[in-house]
């Protein structure tokens, strides 16, 4: 059983809904208003930000060039930052809960983060 997979702690004995399939969806982050979870996968080839709402519709929000990771809300769900080095180095990128107005805020170096033992937090 790969992918994400989602139960309310108040149904006990009702089965896990499963909202992807693949192995690889990782570094899971709730949306403020618990209605969508984004995470990266690199089911298409490349490592790249998903979100995917509580119903399962699943949006890519980022492509091309470069790995993209280890995504994380914005308090109030006003954008999600992210990590890429599509620019040669690792930096630290923002853009709106839509994918769109993907800006860099900060050079991260040329250190890849590690994927599995790293996330990011955003705080008010």
């Amino acid at each position: 059983m790969c992918g994400i997979f989602v139960t309310q702690p108040d149904q006990a004995g009702v089965a896990p809904v499963k909202l992807t399939a693949d192995r690889n969806d990782t570094a899971l982050a709730w949306s403020p208003d618990g209605n969508s979870i984004a995470y990266m996968s690199n089911h298409g080839g490349n490592w790249d930000i998903y979100v995917v709402t509580t119903a399962g519709s699943v949006r890519q929000l980022t492509s091309g060039n470069g790995a993209n990771g280890l995504p994380t809300w914005a308090p109030d769900g006003s954008g999600i930052a992210f990590v890429s080095n599509r620019g040669g180095n690792w930096a630290l990128f923002v853009m709106k809960p839509d994918g769109s107005d993907q800006r860099q805020i900060l050079e991260l170096g040329s250190r890849a983060p590690a994927w599995q033992d790293q996330r990011l937090s955003w705080m008010p």
